[in-house]
């Protein structure tokens, strides 16, 4: 099929977006299995989900250290809570509480944990492996996450001089949606 030239780098990135790949995750000695080796695989999915990124800054960057650290603390903090509700089999509302009125936004959102108590052992945020940040504006920067084979971001945003989580979401097939803390 003939692509018009104007047109085609449209009609590639529509088709690479609804592209759907099935492999599996058994890998031979080396790393392929199908199609594709794991290396083409994980270039694939990083080129569909870090395709929106606009004003990208690399995480070094100094005004980016304050989000970072803010969100590396929530992190850390929600480890050691996770932890700790696993080793008494239940979690602590109140700590819970003081935990997200200090490093999250007020903004209500169902699937925060305020809401639902639950913990994964060991901690959700365990290996989290920050990649990339966006700025949004002055005050607001996306912090990109990876962890194994899922991608993450958190809108970092300066409320009363304090940088907060402010939104979460994960990408799924090139898209991104909400998702929970």
């Amino acid at each position: 099929m003939m692509i018009p030239e104007d047109t085609g780098k449209e009609y590639r990135r529509f088709w690479r977006d609804k592209l759907r790949v099935s492999d599996t995750d058994e890998h031979d000695d080396e790393g392929r299995a199908g199609l594709f080796t794991k290396e083409q695989y994980k270039a694939y999915e990083d080129a569909r989900t870090y395709k929106s990124m606009k004003n990208q800054i690399p995480l070094d960057a100094p005004r980016l250290q304050a989000p970072i650290t803010a969100l590396q603390a929530f992190f850390e903090e929600m480890n050691h809570w996770e932890r700790s509700a696993e080793q008494r089999g239940r979690g602590d509302q109140a700590d819970i509480d003081d935990l997200f009125s200090r490093r999250v936004s007020l903004s209500p959102r169902p699937g925060w944990r305020p809401v639902h108590l639950f913990w994964k052992k060991g901690g959700t945020y365990t290996n989290y492996r920050l990649v990339a940040g966006e700025r949004v504006t002055k005050s607001k920067f996306w912090i990109y996450a990876e962890a194994d084979i899922f991608y993450y971001r958190y809108l970092m945003r300066l409320i009363d001089g304090n940088w907060m989580i402010d939104n979460a979401q994960w990408c799924q097939a090139g898209r991104w949606s909400f998702c929970g803390l």
